[in-house]
């Protein structure tokens, strides 16, 4: 249990009771009893001194001790006698030693004074860049990280200061961004919001200002102008029908007069008029020149030949004419089939040196199914031979004619030249 408070006088009774002054001797035997160190009077062991007569009472500060009395104590007056409980006593006059304490319990808050611990009296920080603070719930104080940056911008005077130590600029004081935020040119595509479907215009059709909207095709031609003389633009609705036609200031009406057809001529000369004409076929062109439409239609590139060798006959069998068969899968009934004699050399022709002595060939084709049959002959050549002469033919001298009307001569006409032998034919299927 803790001390009660005592004063001066009861404390220094107490030390001289306990640290070397004497107590009072035990009645009855004052003469053979010494005192021991550990304080109490006993009879020595062995003889010890003799009584004596001349020995006189012992004393204490010059006071006889008062024999049989345990509570009696030396008081300053040198009497013996009985004090006041000093506990009764400090309590009855209030406590001279308030605030001091001679006991081992724990120190409380209330028994220290205001700003009495100093830094060094508390326990040392584990490292260094630590705060002492606590970050969840109460309870003792922690150690809490805290690096260089974190310092930096604890020790700023304001917000302005702790920008600037971050590189932040005026942005950061701003809790929305406006358009005097933005710099010119900043906000590229990607960073405008996607567009919700294809074939849509960026625009506003509802009346007034606002929000961009997305246009369909037939939205945002609602917003553009019809062209006009000097313009382009749109083309006005034609309202439908097959007699209108769309006119320079915009308007549709039909045409004065006639069916507003044009004339399509074919070297020249007028085709019937159509309202459609369609023009088909490789390297076909049309262009308006001159008030006309000038369409360009290039030759073919000209037909594929097959060459084709028939023997026309032996030697001895000669002939004017004759025939012979082409087999060709491409050939049908009505197929038409183009045949003419080919240049030489030909083969077969015996010890004949120049083929340009042979008579030339007619020929036509008679198309069939896989086959064409061939119709050939040399070709008319007329002689004449005098077959009888009527009258007399007397010459006039002076102008060298005739001068008789009733001469006549006879002549009879024949075919000449003979083939035989291989020649050549190309021939086209169309």
């Amino acid at each position: 249990m803790p001390f009660s408070p005592f004063d001066k006088r009861d404390f220094i009774k107490l030390v001289e009771r306990v640290f070397g002054f004497r107590p009072g001797s035990v009645a009855g035997s004052p003469t053979t009893q010494f005192l021991r160190g550990d304080g109490q009077w006993q009879v020595p062991t062995g003889s010890g001194p003799s009584a004596s007569n001349s020995v006189v009472s012992e004393t204490s500060f010059g006071q006889a001790s008062a024999v049989g009395s345990a509570s009696a104590y030396s008081r300053g007056d040198h009497t013996h006698g009985s004090p006041t409980n000093p506990v009764t006593a400090h309590e009855a006059s209030g406590d001279p030693h308030a605030g001091y304490r001679l006991e081992s319990a724990p120190i409380g808050t209330t028994d220290l004074s205001d700003n009495s611990v100093t830094y060094a009296k508390i326990q040392d920080v584990s490292a260094g860049d630590k705060l002492l603070g606590r970050i969840s719930g109460a309870g003792d104080a922690e150690e809490i990280a805290c690096t260089a940056a974190g310092r930096a911008i604890i020790d700023d005077a304001d917000a302005t200061a702790q920008r600037t130590t971050l590189g932040l600029g005026a942005l950061a004081t701003l809790a929305t961004v406006g358009t005097s935020q933005i710099d010119n040119d900043a906000v590229t595509y990607a960073k405008i919001q996607n567009i919700s479907a294809t074939s849509r215009f960026l625009g506003r059709i509802t009346a007034g200002a606002g929000d961009t909207e997305e246009l369909t095709g037939t939205q945002a031609t609602t917003l553009l102008d019809n062209f006009t003389t000097s313009l382009k633009g749109t083309v006005p609705g034609s309202g439908g029908g097959t007699t209108n036609f769309l006119r320079a200031d915009g308007s549709w009406a039909a045409p004065p007069g006639g069916s507003g057809y044009a004339t399509v001529e074919d070297e020249g000369t007028p085709l019937t008029q159509r309202t459609t004409i369609n023009f088909v076929g490789a390297g076909v062109t049309a262009s308006d020149s001159g008030g006309k439409t000038q369409v360009s239609i290039p030759g073919g590139a000209g037909a594929s030949w097959t060459t084709y060798e028939a023997d026309l006959g032996a030697a001895g069998s000669e002939s004017w004419r004759g025939r012979f068969t082409i087999t060709d899968a491409a050939i049908s009934p009505s197929s038409k089939v183009i045949i003419q004699q080919a240049p030489g050399p030909y083969t077969g022709k015996g010890t004949r040196a120049d083929e340009a002595e042979m008579d030339p060939l007619w020929c036509v084709a008679e198309p069939g199914s896989g086959q064409a049959t061939v119709y050939w002959r040399t070709h008319g050549y007329l002689a004449h031979t005098l077959r009888r002469i009527n009258g007399n033919q007397p010459i006039d001298t002076a102008a060298n004619r005739p001068i008789q009307p009733d001469y006549n001569v006879d002549t009879v006409q024949t075919i000449l030249g003979r083939v035989r032998g291989n020649v050549k034919f190309n021939y086209t299927v169309a």
